[in-house]
């Protein structure tokens, strides 16, 4: 409403006290602020809701956040246009990644109750991995998955060592992968150890199921070597 009456001080004065009115401020409702300032021509009070809004987090959509940057143009405040603009950016990449570590999720969530995801939907999820910006992400993640199903196991704690000196962190989900696979398959306990540490080293946690995979391929080994030398 005062947006519409051009009442900007009204406007502003309803927006600080949202708080007290137990309300959470939205995209909109910076918007309307922003825009009520921009009937006045008051570019200074403009920028002051807008730095609230930015430091929020809550943007109006894509349209209208497209508005307020050009409002500040026009206004020839071209740093403080910039400065919308990459907050919203960030914003929306930030949105995009949320969406595919949901996306990894689904796909755990998946396999632990049998289900084998196709090609399809492992491609799907790379390409969100594109998309969000994360390309190294995508090509480590594929490589890692590669060896360990072709049971290459020395290649892929390899394929860790240089996602971390290409400045990319290895996460859960590669450690988890690798070290299952080198306790089922290679049953390499030694060289599983070795990775659960450089995890905790890194503050990952790695599942209790896991953990005592790795165990018990340890005892199964100390087990066996104690069963050889009672034989001799």
């Amino acid at each position: 409403m005062f947006w519409k009456l051009e009442k900007l001080k009204a406007a502003l004065e309803v927006l600080d006290k949202f708080s007290e009115f137990g309300c959470t401020s939205d995209g909109d409702s910076y918007y309307l602020a922003i825009q009520a300032a921009g009937k006045k021509s008051m570019v200074g009070a403009a920028w002051g809701v807008c730095e609230k809004m930015i430091s929020s987090g809550c943007f109006a959509d894509g349209k209208k956040a497209g508005e307020i940057v050009t409002f500040f143009c026009k206004g020839k405040k071209v740093t403080e246009a910039h400065s919308v603009y990459l907050a919203v950016k960030e914003k929306k990449d930030c949105l995009k990644r949320e969406k595919w570590r949901n996306a990894k999720d689904m796909i755990r969530v998946m396999e632990r109750r049998g289900l084998r995801p196709h090609v399809y939907t492992y491609s799907m999820i790379m390409s969100g991995y594109a998309k969000g910006g994360m390309i190294d992400e995508a090509h480590y993640h594929i490589l890692i998955c590669g060896y360990c199903k072709m049971e290459e196991f020395e290649k892929a704690p390899e394929c860790l060592k240089e996602m971390k000196e290409d400045g990319v962190q290895p996460n859960v989900d590669e450690y988890n992968k690798l070290i299952q696979s080198l306790c089922l398959k290679a049953m390499d306990w030694r060289i599983a150890e070795k990775l659960l540490e450089e995890m905790e080293g890194s503050g990952l946690y790695l599942k209790g199921i896991t953990r005592s995979l790795i165990a018990a391929v340890k005892e199964l080994e100390m087990e066996e070597m104690s069963k050889d030398s009672q034989e001799a």
